[in-house]
């Protein structure tokens, strides 16, 4: 009998082992993801650290049920402090380390809660709760960061932000033109643009000399730059001069607002990722409850009835 309780104990604390070591690898893994992702200002990269968050959901749920109190704790202040690993100290890192705090903390306080107040174990509402605690520190974590670097970006290189700015919605932009304009063709040259346009619309234009073809490409090149109050030689291809007119349409719009630029980005993103949050919350409860079912069917987890004392009234 002795023996068996040691190798229950043994069995025991090798889970335990296993679910610390899951819990943390995955959390530094995500941190290290979204400040990446931040730096590198592409909505590309958003794909590994939302993945790796909806795995890390129910892993957390897990670690709620299974921890005591106190070991929960010190998962809490480690995952916490774990910020500072991949991100300056400031104080939007003080700031994100107590929503971390409290987020982990109160986490482990509402899955115990579920724990004890539902007569069924119901892994679907823990994983819920756990989730949407989760995902509201992040998003406000990640708008923070967002906040932060637009700040240091305009503070360092106004006019390089302008043109990473430029280029996302010019990316964005340049497929609808094209498709809305059978003519329009990115790759090609402004002054190639131009000469198309002189053919179709002035008949004699391939006839005029040389000197007076050059004459009234330069004059058409002007009067688009003075337009869009940009700079070119007319070698560019469009999907450049478009993405200089967009710079220059972007500061003329934002440039008085450059103050609060950072804190209207940030709410933005926070915005935006708040109803992609959603989704993710929906792919962690899917993913939750087939963790949770694998882990009772490999014995890694049982759930046990027992009888509980409770307080009746009568007359």
């Amino acid at each position: 009998m002795v023996e068996d309780n040691k190798i229950s104990s043994g069995s025991r604390t090798i889970k335990l082992v296993v679910v610390g070591v899951a819990l943390f690898v995955l959390w530094f893994f995500i941190l290290q993801q979204i400040s990446s992702a931040i730096a590198l200002r592409n909505v590309a990269f958003w794909i590994l650290p939302t993945v790796l968050v909806i795995v890390f959901l129910p892993v957390a749920a897990l670690a709620a049920v299974v921890f005591g109190p106190r070991v929960f704790f010190v998962f809490t202040l480690g995952l916490s402090l774990g910020y500072f690993v991949f991100f300056p100290f400031n104080i939007f890192a003080v700031l994100a380390v107590a929503l971390l705090f409290f987020g982990f903390w109160r986490t482990y306080h509402r899955t115990q809660f579920e724990l004890h107040n539902n007569v069924k174990f119901a892994p679907y509402q823990i994983v819920s709760r756990v989730s949407r605690a989760i995902v509201m520190v992040l998003l406000l974590v990640i708008a923070f960061n967002v906040y932060a670097a637009i700040a240091n970006d305009l503070a360092t290189d106004e006019t390089a932000f302008y043109e990473r700015l430029a280029g996302l919605v010019t990316k964005g932009v340049l497929p609808f033109v094209e498709r809305q304009l059978t003519d329009f063709n990115s790759a090609e040259s402004l002054d190639q643009f131009i000469i198309e346009g002189l053919v179709r619309t002035v008949p004699e234009f391939e006839d005029l000399p040389p000197e007076e073809r050059e004459a009234q490409i330069a004059q058409s090149r002007q009067r688009i730059l003075r337009q869009f109050n940009i700079d070119a030689s007319g070698v560019e291809p469009l999907s450049e001069v478009t993405e200089r007119a967009i710079e220059g349409k972007l500061k003329e719009l934002i440039q008085p607002f450059s103050a609060v630029l950072p804190l209207v980005y940030g709410l933005a993103i926070f915005s935006l990722l708040r109803i992609l949050g959603f989704f993710v919350e929906l792919l962690a409860r899917i993913w939750g409850i087939f963790l949770f079912w694998l882990l009772r069917k490999t014995q890694f987890l049982k759930v046990t009835t027992t009888q509980i004392l409770a307080e009746h009234v009568e007359i």
